[in-house]
């Protein structure tokens, strides 16, 4: 094994290391997003004012997760998106609620990506014919360092596992000082 395979394995493994010690809030279930078209109306009242991150995934018509092959290995969650809320004292109104309902209206980069994968039909034939997203959300307090860190967490663990981002995350935020941060704690840096 050369330098920088080990260099790179042993900064993985930290990173999710670190990760599920940013993980130790608990998931919620997963939940169905409504269908488009819908009638207007609030986003169910559970993520109303609420706060936190979540996960939007891809499910087919049992409810079950569809794989999605990646490179590292396959997503066996078939996670679509990592994405958060907004922060209490900064953006009150962006609550989990706001932002999944934003997802459904394509209204931010996520969902604009999976709009236009609707468009192409990929999304429309095999084993994503029929398909449902379903949501989960882990509940925070609104603070934002703690939203965060909590989103950098949840996005690194999925880049490290699969060497790539969920298919419609178009950033890694933070990533260059979250994994600089790793680095310097691994001592492969010096400080």
């Amino acid at each position: 094994m050369g330098v920088t395979e080990e260099y790179a394995k042993y900064s993985c493994l930290l990173l999710i290391m670190k990760g599920s010690l940013l993980m130790d809030n608990k998931w919620s279930e997963w939940k169905y997003i409504p269908s488009r078209p819908r009638p207007r109306g609030k986003y169910p009242r559970l993520y109303e004012h609420a706060y936190g991150i979540y996960q939007i995934r891809a499910a087919d018509v049992a409810g079950k997760p569809i794989p999605i092959p990646r490179m590292g290995s396959v997503d066996e969650e078939g996670i679509l998106y990592i994405g958060r809320s907004g922060y209490k004292d900064r953006s009150p109104s962006r609550t989990l609620a706001v932002r999944l309902k934003e997802f459904e209206q394509v209204d931010h980069s996520g969902a604009q990506t999976y709009f236009l994968a609707e468009c192409t039909g990929c999304l429309n034939q095999g084993i994503y014919k029929k398909h449902k997203l379903q949501c989960r959300v882990m509940y925070l307090s609104g603070d934002k360092e703690e939203i965060d860190k909590k989103e950098i967490g949840a996005i690194g663990q999925y880049f490290c596992r699969f060497g790539e981002l969920p298919p419609c995350n178009s950033s890694f935020p933070g990533k260059f000082s979250y994994f600089l941060e790793i680095f310097k704690n691994a001592k492969i840096l010096s400080n």
